[in-house]
């Protein structure tokens, strides 16, 4: 029952219940007192009615002493005990216990009134709270881990260039070959840190949303086929063959999609190049393929490397998850991640799996152009 009805009803029963009360004493009392039969009598019952008189007016007075206190406490009672559930509940949140707990709405007795969307709102409040913590630790967890990775990655050429540019201080390499062979190494660790923080300041734009999208309608078969021209040029050690069953079009922002390609590319490179090479010093086989499927186009890049191990189909797109742990690669663990928050931000997907007859395969769908417009020339860089 609502509180303002509670209110109303005990208001009427404080005065209903004594005017019942008194009204009945008063019909009682008027039948005893013309008892009597003359005026001789009626004056001595009335002169002998006094004290009783006395006592019916205390005893009205007690009647509403008693009504009034009791519907008071029993209205004040209805309302105290869900405020004091309220405010154990206050307590908990007060000294950090936001553990799932029966909602107030369920821990409470009694009909629907005026307290139920105040439990409502603070049951919402206390799990907004304990998921926002939550995301905190989270957030916490990351913040460590990607400090450690990046403390790691870029200690370790570092402590290359320092050992070689050392080296060369010392006169450790003489001979002019060796000498050129200590420069290119320092120069080789230098573009690889020059990469790493490259690859950070475009991760953490990306996940501050700080990039400005550049979205044209782009025929995707002819811009595909440019890019996997131009990154088979840069991974000589990769056999790289392009099928595009379709030509659709797509709306995408060249350069980031260029981005994409390059580091799944550079990943399926790292190991179809090491496995082509453990085979006879054959190149590692990078296929490409293009289709529609459903109002997407689809692209599926296969290497025949080693394929992934069991559970890290989600995982390989984390910022600096390697599958070697000894971080050998020399990448920045950074790339797939990157990969995936660009697909995201043409509204498509991207995710891994082992393809059949060995090899890792990445899927990457991306929605058609919604109108036929005029395709954009991209001339691969």
């Amino acid at each position: 029952m609502r509180i303002q009805k509670r209110l109303v009803l005990s208001n009427m029963a404080m005065i209903l219940i004594p005017m019942g009360l008194i009204i009945t004493t008063n019909v009682v009392l008027g039948f005893v007192f013309n008892l009597g039969h003359d005026r001789i009598e009626r004056r001595a019952m009335a002169a002998s009615f006094f004290w009783p008189a006395v006592m019916y007016m205390l005893g009205v007075a007690v009647i509403l002493i008693l009504t009034n206190g009791t519907l008071a406490a029993l209205v004040s009672r209805s309302i105290t005990r869900p405020l004091a559930l309220l405010g154990a509940r206050a307590l908990r949140i007060r000294d950090g216990d936001l553990s799932p707990v029966m909602p107030l709405r369920a821990a409470r007795k009694g009909g629907r009134d005026e307290f139920d969307p105040v439990f409502d709102a603070f049951d919402e409040m206390r799990e907004r709270l304990r998921a926002s913590l939550e995301r905190q630790l989270e957030d916490e967890a990351n913040r460590r881990e990607l400090i450690a990775s990046i403390s790691h990655d870029l200690r370790t050429p570092l402590a290359v260039i320092k050992g070689y540019a050392e080296g060369l201080r010392d006169g450790v390499a003489a001979d002019p070959e060796k000498s050129a062979a200590y420069i290119q190494t320092i120069l080789s660790k230098a573009a690889q840190l020059d990469r790493l923080i490259e690859d950070l300041f475009l991760f953490s734009r990306l996940e501050l949303d700080g990039f400005a999208w550049d979205l044209h309608p782009v025929a995707l078969g002819g811009f595909l086929s440019d890019c996997m021209d131009e990154l088979a040029a840069d991974h000589p050690a990769l056999s790289v063959k392009t099928v595009c069953g379709a030509d659709p079009l797509v709306r995408l922002d060249a350069q980031k999609l260029r981005r994409v390609f390059a580091n799944v590319v550079q990943n399926a490179a790292s190991y179809a190049a090491a496995a082509g090479s453990a085979e006879s010093g054959r190149k590692g086989r990078l296929d490409v393929h293009l289709r529609t499927d459903h109002g997407k186009a689809i692209v599926v890049l296969r290497d025949h490397g080693p394929g992934l191990s069991p559970g890290t189909e989600d995982r390989v797109f984390e910022r600096f998850y390697r599958a070697d742990a000894s971080r050998a690669g020399g990448g920045s663990g950074l790339g797939l991640a990157i990969a995936r928050r660009i697909v995201a931000g043409h509204g498509g997907a991207i995710r891994a799996e082992n393809a059949e007859g060995g090899g890792a395969a990445f899927i990457i769908e991306l929605p058609l152009a919604a109108s036929p417009a005029t395709a954009i020339p991209v001339v691969a860089l």
